[in-house]
């Protein structure tokens, strides 16, 4: 008996950890509400020179990191009326002091 209890400590260990390591899927991008809201695209400079490259500024002036914004949007001072759903992950670059929100891009059109 003595011998066994350490192999069931161990095993309830185990079954412990894997349960602590599962990851939480995301919600559905279907699920996720949309965000409307207008601003302007700023390019900021490439990022191997320490700039994030494009960023959406909202009119409240926050500075969220589209992943997926379309090439033919990727114009500095360009007004665009926007739909998004907020992605998980945040995003850091250059010399900006916080990390940036990142953002997947439903809808866009220009003001």
């Amino acid at each position: 008996m003595k011998t066994q209890i350490p192999a069931i400590v161990f095993f309830l260990l185990l079954l412990i950890v894997s349960y602590a390591c599962t990851k939480q899927s995301a919600p559905d991008p279907e699920t996720q509400s949309t965000v409307p809201t207008i601003g302007i695209i700023k390019y900021t400079g490439p990022l191997a020179a320490d700039g994030c490259d494009y960023v959406f500024r909202t009119s409240d002036n926050r500075d969220l990191k589209p992943l997926n914004l379309p090439t033919t949007f990727e114009q500095d001072g360009l007004a665009v009326k926007i739909e998004y759903t907020l992605s998980n992950e945040s995003y850091s670059c250059g010399l900006m002091p916080n990390a940036l929100q990142t953002i997947n891009v439903t809808k866009i059109e220009r003001q």
